[in-house]
């Protein structure tokens, strides 16, 4: 049960990590911060592949002022819509045969977040399908996942997983990978995001063979009765 737990906080800080590469503009603390991060331990040898050329980006010269100032060009080249071959950080446009937002994969992704009692905070003004919102939304599920192993209360684990897998099936794996094909394709001459897409994909493939892997663990796992702890 500790390695299952180990293994949830991880999900959940990368989760959490991944949303705030795509919800905004990097900054100054944030990319010091990953350069100074000491390397990961990772069995895949894809995703440690993916990680050592963003690690050798970020080695490449000081984070200075024009260093942020390139990479919130391309933020805006890429996703806001400026650049010649913008990459639209939203499901509908993926799922939808008009390539339009605010399509149906939208009111899907509401109603999942409204059942699990949540809703877009107010200042982050994208549509609810926008991979930003949807990668913080596994996070929070991660979270919970992670609060009911630690009480040792097994029906909420289990319910908790099938929402994750379920919204992974519906909404992450179906689109997220063709996206950051788009993004490894048209990323301009700064290649960070490019770096980003491929840990990405590769982390969305890995997810879906880590929630069976959970899944199974839980229904293996003898605990207490739900609500009286370990």
């Amino acid at each position: 049960m500790e390695k299952l737990q180990e293994l949830n906080k991880n999900r959940a800080g990368l989760y959490s990590f991944l949303s705030r590469i795509y919800r905004q503009e990097m900054d100054k603390e944030l990319l010091e911060n990953m350069k100074s991060s000491k390397p990961l331990n990772i069995d895949d040898a894809e995703m440690a592949c993916a990680c050592n050329k963003l690690r050798k980006i970020l080695e490449r010269g000081p984070i200075n002022e024009e260093y942020v100032e390139n990479l919130e060009a391309d933020y805006a080249s890429l996703f806001l819509g400026i650049g010649r071959y913008p990459v639209h950080p939203y499901e509908s446009v993926y799922l939808s045969g008009d390539r339009v937002i605010m399509g149906e994969s939208r009111d899907d992704v509401l109603r999942m977040y409204f059942r699990e009692g949540l809703q877009k905070v107010d200042s982050f003004k994208e549509p609810e399908d926008h991979i930003a919102v949807e990668l913080e939304f596994m996070a929070f599920l991660c979270g919970q996942l992670q609060e009911a192993l630690s009480r040792g209360t097994k029906d909420t684990g289990q319910r908790l997983i099938e929402v994750q897998k379920d919204f992974f099936e519906k909404h992450l794996k179906s689109w997220v990978p063709e996206f950051c094909d788009d993004i490894v394709m048209h990323a301009s001459q700064y290649d960070f995001y490019q770096a980003m897409a491929n840990i990405t994909k590769r982390y969305i493939l890995l997810e879906e063979t880590t929630l069976l892997q959970i899944s199974e663990a839980l229904k293996n796992y003898r605990t207490a009765p739900e609500g009286t702890g370990r």
